[in-house]
């Protein structure tokens, strides 16, 4: 971001300050459970070290009903970002799931394979490797996953 400040006289404006920008944008975890209030800290701080986390900016929008992982819909196994996930399950998809319509990016081992606009995304998913998405509300950056391990 660019701050920038405008005088006139006594008087000065900062436009895109810093300070509050840097406030909008987070990280938030995403779990398979409610974590437990008695181990809290510990819970959070392994689900950080594990990758079970996404940035997002929320001055664009609040990521309230948000959600993605890789399922299969033969087994019913699932991963989230910063997880695992077979090949050998066959029939895995990429799921993802949003409040409202966005521009989502599925971006694979660094490359981008596929980009919709809706709400609700089902992708096949049919090579190894690493997988994230990438959501836009209009050309804003909203929000970005760690990556889901396809081996």
């Amino acid at each position: 971001s660019h701050e920038n400040r405008y005088s006139a006289g006594p008087f000065s404006i900062s436009f895109l300050p810093h300070r509050k920008l840097f406030k909008t944008i987070r990280t938030n975890i995403q779990t398979r459970q409610p974590i437990s209030s008695d181990n809290a800290d510990q819970e959070i701080l392994a689900y950080l070290k594990n990758g079970n986390s996404y940035i997002v900016n929320y001055l664009h929008a609040d990521p309230r009903m948000y959600y993605c992982g890789i399922e299969s819909k033969l087994s019913e196994k699932f991963a989230l970002p910063g997880e695992e996930i077979s090949l050998e399950e066959k029939d895995l998809y990429f799921f993802i799931y949003l409040q409202q319509d966005c521009h989502i990016k599925i971006i694979h081992n660094g490359k981008l394979v596929h980009t919709e606009y809706m709400n609700k995304v089902s992708f096949p998913i049919t090579e190894k490797g690493f997988y994230r998405i990438e959501v836009f509300i209009g050309l804003k950056g909203w929000l970005f996953t760690n990556p889901i391990y396809v081996v």
